[in-house]
């Protein structure tokens, strides 16, 4: 930490040394001493009308130090508004238990820890066991009724879904029979050094010991019934397994050939008049890699094609067929539709009541995907699986109060999008239930002190004053 102040018409000076530990402590205890920040945020937070949105993450260093970090979100001055409340060590393993009390500690130091009004978290398994060890730790939490699940990461599993079946067998491999099934088990050689050297070179690691859910990922293998069922899904798999396979090798070979590949594929990308960059690589641990793959390769689809029709590159094996290129096309248009959703919940400020409709919306563009005859039936068949994992998280939105008080609330769509939708009318009564039983919890009382103020002064001045009129000078 570094502390710069001007003080006297003398020269400045600043040295370029890292503070030793008891300097930065020292530093630190100042800092905290001539700053009120810290409580000012922390009153400021007290006083706020209403409950608090928080958001957490874990995570883990490359040097196994382990961190979580805790937002807080709001309305402020009729803008949504958030910041980060605080970032702190865990000494131990992420476990739920460990999670939810350094949460609970991290409220309690701010004094908010009754202004609890939902989290956010991602879909790792011991976020949900964090949830349950809040319930306890903090009075008048209600565990999973005020959870929600981080939408981009449902996305995210959607799309790992989407592209899980790609994950052929050793057992399988060796029982292949087809020219088809060779060339493609032929081409994935080597395929998985290849990604480990990729992610190295990349930089792009798992970084945290929160796993996923085994379950929160559908693999249709783990549900099919019979060898003949999970035959017929890698026949279904098989072209776009091969074209991805194709695009993935041939990224890797021309960045790994410098002295032969990788000139001839500069000399191909001036003379289309492209922009000089390599071809982009998917990594397993970045969102929407497979995506940004995909559509540099259409971008660079004539740069491509001339550079696996040069026999002397010796790339004859990765050369893309017309059916395949066919393939690419409509497999980057499916994952648009994620990308897209992704970009928007990233770079915006959406607010919890664009979940559902975005759901709504991508549930409905896979459905029809599934039974559109334009795609290639092995694009329909991959539709139809990232469609399940989909509709779990969906489901689990009915057991999250909030979600439905945010729609309840939305002046765009209160109970008329459920209507207009054809929701079951038991489910859109519940919602207006749970709308109203929180009214009656958190807002009834003040509408109650209006109401005596109201009266109070009119007793007084002899003319009543309007419940519109206090509201606007309160």
């Amino acid at each position: 930490m570094a502390a710069f102040a001007w003080t006297g018409k003398g020269k400045v000076t600043f040295s370029h040394k890292q503070h030793t530990k008891p300097q930065m402590r020292a530093e630190i205890v100042c800092w905290v001493a001539e700053s009120k920040h810290p409580f000012e945020i922390a009153h400021m937070l007290q006083d706020y009308e209403g409950d608090l949105h928080f958001a957490t993450d874990a995570w883990t260093l490359p040097n196994h130090r382990a961190f979580i970090a805790v937002s807080v979100h709001m309305e402020f001055k009729g803008e949504p508004f958030s910041f980060i409340l605080d970032i702190v060590e865990v000494p131990w393993s992420h476990t739920g238990y460990t999670l939810a009390e350094e949460f609970t500690k991290i409220l309690e130091e701010f004094g908010i820890s009754h202004k609890i009004l939902s989290i956010t978290c991602d879909n790792a398994s011991n976020n949900d066991v964090m949830t349950k060890e809040l319930a306890l730790l903090i009075d008048g939490f209600p565990s999973k009724a005020n959870q929600m699940q981080c939408f981009l990461h449902i996305v995210n599993l959607t799309m790992k879904s989407l592209l899980k079946q790609f994950d052929v067998p050793a057992a399988h491999a060796g029982t292949a029979a087809s020219e088809a099934e060779k060339e493609l088990h032929d081409l994935m050689k080597g395929l998985e050094q290849e990604e480990y050297i990729t992610e190295l070179e990349i930089g792009a690691t798992k970084g945290s010991d929160g796993t996923d859910n085994p379950d929160d990922e559908i693999n249709e293998i783990d549900v099919l019934n019979s060898e003949e069922e999970v035959n017929k899904l890698h026949e279904n798999v098989k072209p776009i397994h091969l074209a991805l396979t194709k695009v993935w090798k041939l990224a890797y070979k021309i960045i790994h050939s410098t002295t032969k590949i990788l000139p001839r594929w500069h000399k191909c990308v001036a003379a289309n008049g492209l922009n000089d960059q390599l071809m982009l690589r998917d990594v397993a641990t970045r969102w929407n890699s497979t995506f940004d793959m995909l559509d540099f390769a259409l971008q660079y689809r004539k740069t491509i094609d001339e550079l696996t029709a040069d026999r002397n590159m010796e790339l004859w094996e990765f050369e893309l067929r017309e059916e395949e290129w066919n393939i690419v096309v409509q497999l980057h248009d499916v994952l648009q539709i994620l990308k897209d959703a992704m970009s928007f919940f990233s770079h915006s400020t959406p607010n919890l009541a664009t979940v559902i409709p975005a759901m709504d919306h991508i549930n409905h563009a896979l459905t029809n995907g599934a039974s559109d005859p334009a795609y290639e039936l092995s694009i329909r068949a991959l539709l139809s699986y990232a469609k399940r994992t989909l509709n779990k998280y969906y489901n689990l939105t009915d057991s999250s109060e909030v979600y439905r008080i945010a729609m309840v609330l939305h002046p765009r769509h209160k109970l008329s999008y459920f209507k207009s939708a054809e929701w079951e009318p038991e489910w859109i009564q519940t919602a207006e239930q749970i709308m109203q039983d929180e009214f009656n919890h958190s807002y009834k009382h003040v509408d109650e002190e209006i109401k005596e103020v109201e009266v109070e002064l009119a007793q007084d001045s002899g003319a009543k004053i309007s419940l519109a009129d206090y509201s606007c000078t309160r």
